[in-house]
């Protein structure tokens, strides 16, 4: 592989060339840190993308992610766990947002200011004066006073219902830059990528079938960039890895084809194999090691050698 081009830094996720001068953060199009995962997740600047890719992929994909992931954890009544939601009834309706303290309690804040005026003051009304449920005494007892209860009949929405397929996407791109990260710009040259950027450039699309995700629970020695060896229908490059959210931290396993079969074809046979039947399978991972695939030139294509070793 001889390249036309020399001194230069391609982003990884648009294939668009870059110079040193692409540093300067002051030009329409920039190189810029990427936090991988994203910062608000617990990720670290790791490596560069272009400012394009940075703020288009984090508006689309790494919201809805962080939304999934919060969603989640208030859903699970976790302390430090919040969300944006709207509360209503009587017809009224107001955005809040609903926090569990580290005591596992729920609290709920208004945001009046955020609200429709109007249906704002709606249920501030049935706030203020709640519906009384009056009940006799039961001759039968000891207690001959009357019964009072008051209900607040509201209910809870969340504000913004997160994107699953986005959130999924974005732990896709993840496990992608975390690979680059690993292993170089060799890496690129992997034929069945293509489809993997692609479907992260045009996220409203629907280029890949299949699962991309192994719900296992890995051990902290496979934390990284794997290879499945076995069975053969599965072999892809597994990377594992940690987001950490105000409550919680989480692991993922997320599948990234080869350069050679199954290719792309993996993500139908995880669903199949994994999802589609019943019964278990037998994964075998191999780790690469931590050598530096991107600072030693003889090791530069390491993620194809590597691949024709523990897939042959």
């Amino acid at each position: 592989f001889d390249p036309d081009f020399s001194d230069s830094y391609i982003c990884p996720l648009c294939f668009e060339p870059f110079q040193e001068r692409d540093l300067d953060q002051t030009l329409a199009n920039p190189l810029t840190l990427e936090h991988v995962p994203p910062e608000s997740l617990g990720g670290k600047p790791v490596l560069l993308t272009c400012k394009i890719c940075n703020s288009t992929h984090g508006h689309q994909l790494d919201t809805a992610l962080e939304a999934l992931l919060r969603k989640s954890d208030v859903l699970a009544f976790l302390p430090r766990s919040s969300a944006q939601i709207e509360i209503s009834a009587g017809g009224g309706r107001m955005s809040s947002k609903l926090t569990v303290t580290d005591q596992g309690e729920l609290s709920v804040s208004v945001q009046r200011q955020n609200s429709n005026p109007v249906l704002a003051e709606k249920l501030c009304a049935v706030l203020s004066n709640p519906p009384r449920t009056y009940r006799a005494p039961d001759p039968l007892s000891d207690h001959l006073t009357n019964t009072v209860t008051t209900e607040f009949p509201i209910t809870f929405h969340f504000r913004r219902s997160p994107d699953e397929r986005k959130g999924d996407l974005a732990l896709l791109r993840i496990a992608y830059l975390l690979a680059f990260q690993k292993f170089g710009h060799a890496w690129l040259l992997n034929g069945p990528l293509h489809r993997v950027r692609e479907q992260l450039q045009r996220p409203n699309e629907t280029l890949l079938s299949g699962a991309q995700r192994i719900n296992f629970e890995f051990p902290d020695e496979h934390l990284g960039v794997n290879i499945i060896k076995h069975p053969k229908e599965l072999q892809c490059f597994l990377v594992v890895f940690d987001v950490t959210t105000s409550s919680r931290k989480q692991r993922f396993a997320i599948a990234l084809p080869g350069p050679s079969s199954p290719g792309i074809d993996v993500y139908d046979n995880i669903q199949q194999l994994l999802y589609g039947r019943e019964g278990s399978v037998d994964i075998k991972l191999e780790y690469p090691g931590d050598a530096d695939f991107v600072g030693e030139k003889n090791l530069s294509f390491a993620s194809h050698v590597l691949w024709q070793k523990h897939t042959a």
